[in-house]
C-alpha cells in the first residue's frame, strides 16, 4: 500500500490481484513512475506470481522498460507517417502479392473507379486494358523485377467501367530478390499527356498527308538529318524515305 499509494488506480488492481493469485494467472502492469512525467517519463513494468512452497510466496518483479517504451513510440510514429503517406498521396499506390492486390490507398481507387473494399483483393490482371496486354507485358515485368527489383512503364489502366487511362507505372520489391513476398506498384495518371501526343501525332500525319499531295518537292530536316521526304521528293531523288532518313 506504501509503495504504490501514489497510484491509487494500481494499488487498487494490486490488492485486488494478491487475493486472487492462488486462482487467477500470473499479474503484469506498466505504469509511470511518479514525478517522472514529461518529455522522458520512466516507465516501469509490475509483475507478480505466486510461488508454490512450504510458505506461499509472492514475487513481485519492477524492471525499467523506458527504453522499449521509447522505441515502440518511435516504431508506432513511423507506422503512422508510412500509413499518412500511403492513404494521402496524390500517386496510385497498391502492395501485390500472389497475383492480387493485397492493399490500396485512396488516390488508385479514385483512379480507377473501384472502392477500396472492391479493389483489396482484386486479381492484378483485372488492372490492365486488356488480357492480350497483361500476357505481352506479366513476363517483362516478372523478368525484370527477378532481375533488377524494378519495372517502369507506361501502360492503360482498366477502370471498374471499362473505360482506359494511361498510366505511368513503377513497380518495386518489398525484398531484394524475393518479389513473391510483395511488391509495390505506384500509378501516376498521364492520360491527358497521352491524348495531348496523340493529337499531336494525328496532327503531323494529316499535314504530311497533305504535303504528299503537292507536287512540290519538300524535305523536313532536323539535328540527325533528313526526318521526312514527301512523295514528290521521293520521286524526285529515285528513292524511299528509308533511304535518306539520317
Amino acid at each position: 500500500e506504501t509503495l504504490f499509494a501514489a497510484l491509487p488506480e494500481l494499488a487498487r488492481q494490486v490488492q485486488d490481484a494478491l487475493s486472487e493469485l492462488s486462482s487467477a494467472p500470473d499479474f503484469e502492469a506498466e505504469f509511470i513512475e511518479v514525478g517522472s512525467e514529461g518529455e522522458a517519463p520512466r516507465w516501469l513494468s509490475l509483475s507478480l506470481r505466486k510461488v508454490q512452497g512450504p510458505v506461499d510466496e509472492v514475487v513481485a518483479v519492477i524492471s525499467d522498460i523506458s527504453r522499449l517504451k521509447a522505441q515502440q513510440a518511435q516504431l508506432e510514429a513511423l507506422v503512422q507517417d508510412r500509413e499518412l503517406m500511403f492513404n494521402l498521396s496524390d500517386v496510385g499506390m497498391a502492395i501485390l502479392r500472389q497475383g492480387k492486390v493485397a492493399r490500396a490507398n485512396e488516390a488508385l481507387a479514385a483512379m480507377s473507379g473501384y472502392r477500396l473494399g472492391e479493389l483489396n483483393g482484386l486479381e492484378h490482371r483485372e488492372l490492365f486494358d486488356s488480357q492480350f496486354e497483361y500476357e505481352r507485358l506479366h513476363p517483362q515485368m516478372r523478368q525484370s523485377l527477378a532481375a533488377h527489383g524494378q519495372w517502369k512503364g507506361e501502360r492503360r489502366l482498366r477502370r471498374r467501367d471499362g473505360s482506359g487511362l494511361w498510366t505511368q507505372v513503377s513497380k518495386r520489391v518489398m525484398r531484394p530478390g524475393a518479389p513473391e513476398e510483395g511488391v509495390i506498384a505506384t500509378y501516376v495518371n498521364v492520360d491527358d499527356r497521352w491524348r495531348a501526343q496523340q493529337s499531336l501525332m494525328l496532327q503531323t500525319e494529316r499535314e504530311r498527308a497533305v504535303l504528299d499531295s503537292v507536287l512540290v518537292g519538300i524535305v523536313t530536316v532536323g539535328r540527325a538529318g533528313i526526318e521526312w521526304m514527301n512523295r514528290s521528293a521521293r520521286r524526285m531523288f529515285g528513292g524511299d524515305l528509308g533511304d535518306f532518313l539520317g
